[in-house]
């Protein structure tokens, strides 16, 4: 068996990539990487006792040439007796569709395809033939553009279910091994495509450093993401104790206390944020380093209030957290009901169930501390009574006051989240506000010494009502 493959067979073992048993997909271009890809995984699946296939996307962007490619892949495959799915996609039309370079749509649409076709052929791993020129040429143009570690930590030998057997080879190892063997590939005449920023630093900036300062920069910085990619799970692994220590699920929120994130270095707190994203988002994809800074502003000199959006994410800050979430709504549904008296009203919006009775003013025992009751002298009530969340221009005269306040006043005065507002219940009839259960009450209906007829008005949560 030839070094080369030797060496491949080696980090397969080493990283434990494949079990046995699993079926394999080979992500095959023609160009020499994956070529050599798939006739290597030919010569070992029987001692790995793995399965395999092979999966070719035409991304459309060579007339001609590109179907020739697609043809190419699928005679080869042929020959060496391996099933080959091949699709097609517009990849300048996905490009201009969502505002993406060709080079990042092209990237989408190929690892989109992949994984549509693992789903499909139920496969265990995608196994991709990126070399240590790739590691390099990713890490280079991770760090133009401002990467933290995990970014240049860049690709991994294994991933998920995706896997990367060829990450310790160089591709000229690989070209020689192939021109040795008369095994013919493609050469894609766009990776010469200087349009392209991989192909400069491919061509151009790799090549004028290996002449005039390190002829093994391609190795240098191949080991130096592999060492980052180490560093970057021990980060990761303690942003996760991190996440559990400071933060809490709440329906479809999570919420991050600001307290324990403001006693955080900032690095710390970063790594916390990616987390909570992740959290909620499920990945990262499209969340950079502006979107983590734009959230630590709002940690450090946001008010109670203060909201960002970070795509499909909301950020609040609240009081003594913050919180994140998928888009709501600015505008809360309006909800409305009447209160029966006496009986049970369910408040769905609210999670709550309001329980009114009537009592003899004789036979009432008054409890002015409870926050989860009101009493009411139900004769200078103007029935009947509702519950509902809040309107603009809403206002209460505060008990034992005689002037009117805002209702948005008091949610600020009572440091009430933003976010909980709309669905706060609020007890009315027909001359105003009465009550906000929890909070405060009105002035109106008092009981005194000429109350006959007590209306007392007591919450629980939903689940709790009999």
């Amino acid at each position: 068996m030839d070094k080369i493959i030797q060496i491949v067979r080696g980090m397969i073992q080493k990283d434990r990539l494949f079990e046995k048993g699993d079926l394999l997909l080979a992500a095959v271009s023609g160009g020499c990487d994956s070529v050599f890809l798939l006739r290597c995984l030919c010569l070992l699946k029987d001692e790995l006792k793995v399965e395999l296939k092979v999966a070719h996307l035409n991304h459309m962007l060579r007339k001609g040439e590109a179907e020739r490619d697609a043809e190419w892949v699928k005679r080869l495959s042929d020959e060496l007796s391996v099933d080959c799915v091949v699709e097609s996609e517009n990849v300048r039309a996905f490009a201009e569709k969502k505002s993406l370079s060709l080079e990042e749509a092209a990237r989408v649409c190929r690892y989109d395809f992949l994984e549509k076709v693992k789903h499909k052929l139920d496969a265990d791993k995608i196994v991709l033939g990126h070399t240590a020129d790739d590691q390099a040429e990713t890490l280079l143009l991770r760090l133009l553009r401002g990467s933290g570690i995990t970014g240049l930590a860049s690709m991994t030998p294994k991933q998920g279910h995706l896997v990367r057997p060829l990450l310790n080879l160089r591709r000229h190892d690989i070209r020689k091994y192939l021109d040795k063997n008369g095994l013919s590939y493609i050469d894609d005449p766009s990776n010469l495509d200087l349009r392209f920023t991989r192909n400069i630093i491919r061509h151009k900036v790799i090549p004028l450093i290996e002449s005039s300062i390190n002829p093994a920069v391609v190795s240098v910085l191949a080991r130096t993401a592999s060492i980052l990619s180490e560093e970057d799970v021990l980060l990761e692994t303690n942003a996760q104790k991190d996440l559990s220590r400071a933060g809490k699920f709440e329906g479809p929120y999570l919420k991050l206390d600001l307290k324990a994130i403001q006693n955080m270095g900032v690095a710390r707190r970063r790594r916390l944020l990616r987390a909570a994203i992740r959290a909620l988002k499920g990945d990262l994809r499209n969340i950079g380093s502006v979107h983590i800074d734009k959230t630590l502003e709002l940690v450090d000199s946001g008010s109670a209030g203060t909201k960002i959006n970070i795509h499909s994410l909301e950020v609040y800050r609240d009081y003594d957290s913050i919180i994140l979430g998928r888009n709501v709504p600015t505008a809360a549904l309006q909800y409305e009901r009447q209160v029966n008296v006496p009986g049970i009203t369910t408040v769905e919006e609210a999670d709550l169930a309001l329980l009114s009775s009537i009592t003899n003013s004789a036979h009432v025992k008054v409890d002015y501390s409870a926050s989860d009751r009101a009493y009411f002298d139900l004769d200078h009530l103007l029935l009947p009574l509702c519950v509902r969340n809040r309107r603009p221009g809403d206002r209460l005269v505060p008990f034992a006051r005689k002037k009117p306040k805002k209702l948005k006043e008091i949610f600020i005065d009572d440091k009430l989240p933003r976010r909980e507002r709309h669905s706060i219940p609020i007890i009315v009839d027909r001359g105003g506000i009465l009550w906000i259960p929890g909070g405060r009450r009105s002035d109106r209906a008092p009981l005194t010494s000429k109350t006959e007829r007590v209306l007392c008005i007591e919450t629980r949560k939903s689940s709790h009502r009999d």
